[in-house]
């Protein structure tokens, strides 16, 4: 078979199999950003392009190159047959990654069985399993090694038409993939530049003029206030470690000091094809993990979501460095010592200690090797730190070796990520009902936005969201309608219009018309009498805050509360009303009743909180108590169940 042949097949079996592990995943993993993609595809449906409920969706919050290429799939009637499509289009795109990969082995020139090799790598990555979600990761991959490709052949042979299609490339990029893909441009530029050096001088010159550019990019960066860059140097550097130990992790770790030393070599040789290479490889691998830093730094956790793209590179690196024999012992031991320094230092302290991010798979595939209560970094550290030493005694000696071991781990770890994902994904029930179109869900400003996002992602026919009381918008952060419960029944805006129905009522809410919770999804045609939010239905939990409104209607009525506590200790559930009304109501592991009287003709809203006691930990959510909740006579039809 030849090389290129192989390449198409990795690209054919990356594709089957990551579409296979994609078809465990039941439901949306990563909040918001699934959430976000797929609302926009369906505004471009509809033919509004950057548009949620209305309100604008600002390129630094979003990539475009997702809802573009999904939008045609969420076209079709049948929602889970899209789901699958979209997962399938990340999967295939994903794949595609391996031509530009072994192109750019190629052009090093290394050999075809090498860059087949640096292919399999490529789609081996354990960020591979974003492939199951819909994230515009998958799809920007391939783009982005692709004007790698294109910005090498501008720089290694600058003629104007490359150039300019690098530039053009790269702007694409940064448009199509996010705000995260800003440095590109940048990056290529200062890669060109350097490379053009002829002397130490020049040299110098040129970088403090790129260092210049740069440090004004981010002043200006940071007065608009896209970034936060005031945290401590202590914090940052503490971050970079951090995300340069998962990045090594996630590209294989025992490649890495050996990828490290072979773009030193080519930055240091005299073809101009490598020493852009090599300076475009640590450039965008610089520019990565300072941006995954501040993103750390700013409480988003470790970030190998932002930094993997650079795996190919240094594995491409690697390979030219063993075929060109070019691999030099001491250059992979001080990599590799300092690989082995980090792997013992940066597991047993902050932040790294028993991390399990959703953004750094490497990390989620190592989570698996935890025993008992004891974090997982117990047992891979010590294991990275054994590797690390073996690669710096006998590394620059066996560099094939590394690198069929390198493809292992990455497969291993590719593994151990999509059985994280799937064993650790949220609730898998999905909540459709068949609301007409135009259906209005009604929620609160405190509602929970998982909940929120979970309900309209797979019901499109909700295309209103109605905040009932005062205290903000919606939870998702999107336009809403505030609306009030009218003593006379029916939803009405801050201006005095009437809110139409049909109305849809999520999971956390109940809605009564006796003493029987509604499961699922609530559909109403008419507002009812009494909504309490934060009252899971189906669990029959309280939340830990939560909000009652009820309609007193023409004789006046009352909402009748049982509660208990599952776990047998005493709680204290605290009710506050707007009116003044207050009750503390203890709760124990015996029913207890409670009433919450409604004047005639008035609508009260109340406040419940859990005052006392340690809340339930069930599922992803912190509750409160069990109970169930009754009102008066509602006039609306039953709901459709979903």
């Amino acid at each position: 078979m030849s090389p290129f042949a192989l390449v198409v097949a990795i690209a054919v079996l990356s594709a089957l199999v990551r579409f296979a592990v994609a078809l465990h995943v039941r439901t949306p993993i990563i909040y918001p950003d699934e959430y976000l993609y797929t609302a926009l595809s369906r505004g471009i449906d509809h033919g509004h392009f950057a548009q949620i409920r209305g309100g604008h969706v600002s390129y630094l919050n979003s990539s475009y190159l997702g809802p573009l290429l999904m939008a045609p799939l969420w076209l079709l009637s049948n929602l889970h047959l899209a789901y699958r499509l979209s997962q399938a289009l990340g999967a295939v795109a994903f794949a595609a990654s391996v031509f530009p990969a072994y192109g750019i082995a190629r052009r090093l020139g290394i050999s075809g069985r090498g860059a087949a090799l640096a292919a399999l790598v490529t789609v081996a990555v354990p960020s591979g399993v974003y492939t199951s979600m819909l994230l515009s990761e998958p799809l920007v991959y391939p783009l982005f090694l692709l004007a790698v490709y294109a910005a090498l052949e501008a720089i290694a042979a600058p003629r104007p038409a490359r150039q300019a299609g690098a530039i053009a490339l790269g702007l694409v990029l940064s448009v199509a993939g996010g705000l995260q893909f800003l440095y590109f441009v940048p990056a290529c530029l200062a890669a060109y530049l350097l490379a053009g050096a002829s002397s130490l001088r020049g040299y110098l010159w040129r970088s403090v003029v790129i260092v210049a550019g740069v440090a004004y990019a981010v002043h200006a960066v940071e007065i608009r206030g896209f970034v936060r860059l005031d945290y401590s140097l202590g914090t940052l550097a503490s971050w970079f470690a951090v995300n340069l130990l998962v990045f090594a992790m996630g590209a294989g770790w025992v490649v890495v000091p050996g990828g490290f030393a072979g773009v030193w070599r080519l930055g240091r040789g005299g073809d101009r094809r490598g020493r852009a290479f090599a300076l475009l490889t640590a450039i965008l691998l610089g520019a990565m993990l300072l941006e995954a830093t501040v993103w750390s730094a700013s409480g988003q956790g470790v970030y190998e979501r932002f930094v993997f793209y650079g795996t190919p590179l240094l594995v491409i690196a690697l390979i030219w460095a063993v075929e060109s024999r070019a691999l030099v012992r001491r250059d992979v031991a001080v990599v590799a010592y300092l690989a082995a320094l980090g792997a013992a230092v940066l597991p047993v302290l902050r932040p790294l200690h028993g991390a399990v991010d959703e953004h750094a798979p490497a990390l989620h595939a190592l989570s698996n090797l935890s025993i008992g209560e004891r974090p997982a970094s117990i047992v891979w550290g010590p294991a990275l730190v054994v590797l690390a030493l073996l690669v710096a005694g006998y590394g620059a000696s066996a560099g094939r070796r590394l690198i069929v071991a390198g493809a292992a781990i990455c497969v291993a770890l590719s593994v151990g990520a999509s059985i994280a994902y799937i064993r650790h994904q949220p609730d898998t029930s999905v909540p459709i009902t068949h609301a007409p179109d135009n259906s209005a869900l009604v929620t609160w400003h405190d509602g929970d936005a998982f909940t929120l996002m979970k309900v309209l992602f797979w019901n499109p026919a909700i295309t209103r969201v109605v905040v009932l009381g005062p205290g903000g918008g919606a939870s998702d952060g999107y336009p809403s309608v505030a609306a009030t419960l009218e003593p006379g029944g029916g939803l009405r805006t801050s201006t005095g219009a009437p809110v139409r129905g049909p109305f849809v009522f999520g999971p956390d809410t109940t809605v009564t018309a006796d003493a029987s919770p509604r499961s699922g999804l609530a559909v109403l045609p008419e507002a009812p009498s009494v909504i309490a939010f934060g009252f899971y239905n189906e669990s029959r939990y309280l939340a830990e805050v939560g909000r009652i409104f009820a309609v007193g209607g023409d004789r006046g009525s009352s909402v009748s509360l049982l509660l208990h506590s599952p776990n047998r200790t005493t709680k204290r559930i605290s009710v506050r009303c707007t009116d003044g009304f207050r009750r503390d109501i203890e709760v124990g592991p015996h029913p207890v009743s409670a009433t919450i009287p409604v004047p005639r003709r008035e609508v009260r809203s109340c406040w419940f909180a859990l005052t006392r006691g340690a809340p339930e930990h069930v599922d992803r959510f912190y509750l409160g108590v069990k109970g169930t909740i009754s009102g008066g006579p509602d006039r609306s039809t039953p709901p459709g169940e979903g």
